[in-house]
């Protein structure tokens, strides 16, 4: 019991340690984001990178199956009735989530904690007014239309699965060179194991920090997983808050030349900021969602089928936990802070000069 004290107590202490530095981005950023982080995430994904299906998917079952027969064998134990049982079992669950606590920090967890997108690139979070959000979602409405368009005009088939993986690592390669943030060495990114079963959740991917491999929802219409990917990826290089990866996966569409990607990705802004503007003034969102082309319009209508196809009691019940989890980790916003991206969005456009002011009737 003594020795199991000794290690809580070391787990503890450097737990502490991590919560602390977790307070200043700028050491965080420094100090493991830039030189350490991308080390850990290039080996994670070299040992499971070349793996075709996800070491992930089958880890956590793994575990779950490990904890359940610890847990039954320690009833076995003749002192199972005893205070010692239970204060010898406390300790070791405690010291097994400060252990899991640590290595999910140092492989990743403390990437929430760095400086965000925006001012790696230079720039500086700012409120935007309706305005700025009406000249948004005109901006990315007449986008859609033209990605949409130039998909059908020029016959455009969607690529096969692996395909569309490899084009969105190319994606974030030719990013790279421009955004060295963005930098993507050995691809790991496979087709969710539960896809079937993350449906029923609202789940469209995600990301598994202690093998470095995302995941992505096949089950999601097709048109919608390329901009998964895109944000997947984004974890992966190391922007943990679901509004950087978001805007870390835009970057990458914006520098790439697939039209698929940009059409997915630009699909994703606007149903965020006609979300957005929707909470604001609703007749001007539904205004600019009616003049999405009719092939638009049908994609929508396939996601949504899909979303009716796997909607369950539990959805909402895990979207809750979620959201705590992601309150906890800098996103006080929880789940809305997916939404966030379009602030980043209205100040990138306002940089560049092309966030031009809607003169539409109103």
């Amino acid at each position: 019991m003594a020795k199991l004290k000794r290690k809580i107590s070391i787990v503890l202490i450097i737990s502490v340690l991590i919560h602390i530095l977790s307070y200043f981005p700028q050491a965080v950023e420094q100090g493991y984001s830039i030189p350490v982080y991308p080390v850990i995430s290039w080996i994670l994904r070299f040992i499971t990178g070349w793996i075709p299906f996800s070491i992930g998917d089958i880890l956590y079952p793994l575990i779950g199956i490990w904890m359940i027969w610890k847990v039954i064998k320690s009833f076995k134990m003749d002192d199972r009735l005893s205070g010692f049982w239970w204060k010898r079992t406390l300790g070791k669950g405690v010291f097994f989530v400060g252990v899991v606590y640590i290595i999910f920090n140092l492989f990743w967890g403390l990437n929430y904690n760095r400086k965000t997108v925006l001012e790696k690139i230079g720039l500086q979070q700012e409120q935007y007014s309706k305005g700025d959000l009406v000249a948004l979602n005109n901006m990315l409405m007449e986008k859609v239309n033209e990605f949409r368009d130039s998909i059908v005009k020029d016959s455009i088939p969607f690529p096969d699965r692996n395909t569309m993986f490899k084009q969105v690592n190319k994606a974030y390669i030719d990013a790279g060179k421009k955004y060295h943030f963005l930098r993507y060495r050995i691809s790991a990114i496979k087709p969710s194991w539960w896809s079937e079963g993350v449906s029923y959740l609202g789940i469209t991917g995600y990301y598994n920090p202690f093998t470095a491999e995302a995941q992505v929802n096949t089950k999601v219409p097709a048109m919608m997983q390329p901009y998964t990917t895109a944000h997947e990826i984004g974890h992966q290089v190391g922007f943990a808050r679901e509004d950087e990866a978001n805007f870390a996966g835009f970057l990458a569409a914006e520098s790439s030349n697939n039209l698929w990607l940009k059409y997915s990705t630009y699909l994703e802004m606007f149903l965020y900021a006609n979300r957005n503007l929707y909470d604001l003034d609703s007749i001007h969102a539904k205004r600019f969602s009616k003049q999405l082309s009719a092939e638009v319009l049908n994609d929508l209508a396939a996601y949504k089928r899909f979303r009716l196809e796997y909607e369950s009691v539990i959805e909402p019940v895990f979207r809750y936990i979620y959201g705590k989890y992601l309150e906890q980790n800098q996103q006080p916003q929880g789940m809305l802070t997916y939404s966030d991206v379009i602030a980043g969005l209205i100040v990138y456009y306002k940089s560049k000069g092309t966030l031009i002011k809607y003169n539409g009737n109103d």
